[in-house]
């Protein structure tokens, strides 16, 4: 149903779409990009956090039964920790991400407590998990990117918790796309391709082109790891991301920061060159671009989704279809990654490996 009303905007606006190329020339967002792409690091703490990692890894690989217990909110953040430290490759470059959710159950006792074969049982479910959406992705060039779980929720009287964990594989061949050229119409959302006459971009849209780029642009240091992994999911129409120095407010030209536009069929036909449009010209495109970026560096005291102390490590964009009768209106929203940067102690760096994977 979604897609036959999609289809119906888009003969409502074919015309206005094709010929809207958003005519305003000054695209500035008035919000530079920050130039620092991670918190400043501590090498003895990030040596501290690796080593207790390390520890927590080989008591979870030792063959002698440990009668330590751990908190829920420990056991949370070293199985998501070791996990990241010995397995993901967030330095490698890629072309796009596959997410997928797993829910993982784990039993507690009186103050929180797992015991430590509910832990390396929860581990070894959370591996078993991840082999499985590797396995499912069908690309030559394939990487664990993150792994990110969260309690979901807790059963106080069975004493069972419910974990999600969310396992990112990176897969394909990066390309340094640069800025985008004249050639570079795109339909906003849903892989609908290229568009104004454009042949093209099957299975892509503006979302992913955006989104490429910019995750292109987040690679880290070989040499780092992370810990703490918070994924912010983020709207394009928030009052935090209108763009600063649009002259004319609410004319579906450049807004917002991000793509976001609206348009109500029962109120008067817009100025030209105004017009609700689903397709996005080159101009438009880089000026998006820029200003996703923006507000993934905005951190929360501005308004912004990045948490205080973490670094980006990379979004996902997708557009979105709210309309409804006579109400147009679309936007780009998507997930942004968040963690806390540390670098490997040297020594201790060759112990990644995918191995598992293999297992």
């Amino acid at each position: 149903m979604k897609h036959l009303k999609l289809f119906f905007w888009i003969f409502v606006v074919f015309i206005s779409a094709f010929l809207n190329s958003c005519t305003k020339e000054d695209l500035q967002t008035g919000n530079p990009l920050v130039t620092n792409t991670s918190e400043l690091i501590n090498s003895d703490t990030d040596s501290k956090v690796a080593e207790d990692i390390l520890k927590f890894i080989e008591a979870s690989e030792s063959n002698l039964k440990s009668e330590k217990d751990l908190s829920l909110d420990s056991v949370i953040y070293y199985t998501e920790a070791a996990l990241n430290y010995k397995y993901s490759y967030t330095e490698k470059s890629y072309l796009d991400i596959s997410v997928e959710t797993a829910l993982i159950e784990v039993d507690y006792k009186d103050g929180d407590l797992v015991t430590f074969g509910q832990v390396n049982k929860a581990q070894n479910e959370m591996k078993h998990k991840i082999k499985e959406h590797f396995d499912k992705i069908n690309n030559s060039r394939k990487l664990l990117h993150l792994v990110d779980v969260e309690l979901l929720e807790k059963d106080e009287t069975n004493k069972k918790a419910k974990l999600e964990m969310r396992s990112l594989i990176a897969y394909g061949f990066p390309v340094n796309w640069g800025d985008f050229g004249t050639t570079d119409w795109w339909y906003y959302g849903y892989q609908m391709g290229k568009c104004n006459g454009y042949p093209g971009g099957v299975n892509s849209d503006a979302a992913k082109q955006i989104a490429w780029r910019i995750n292109f642009s987040l690679t880290p240091l070989a040499v780092t790891f992370f810990t703490n992994p918070q994924t912010i999911h983020v709207i394009a129409n928030t009052n935090a991301y209108l763009n600063p120095n649009d002259d004319i407010p609410n004319n579906n030209c450049n807004d917002y920061l991000m793509f976001y536009n609206y348009e109500d069929l029962n109120l008067p036909p817009p100025n030209p060159g105004e017009e609700f449009h689903n397709c996005i010209s080159p101009t438009e495109m880089n000026f998006y671009k820029q200003g996703t970026e923006s507000v993934l560096y905005m951190y929360e005291a501005n308004g912004g989704p990045r948490p205080a102390g973490k670094t980006p490590i990379s979004i996902s964009l997708e557009g979105e279809d709210l309309s409804s009768g006579p109400i147009l209106n679309i936007r780009h929203s998507g997930n942004f990654l968040y963690g806390i940067s540390n670098f490997y102690p040297q020594k201790m760096a060759e112990r990644r490996s995918k191995e598992f994977l293999k297992e």
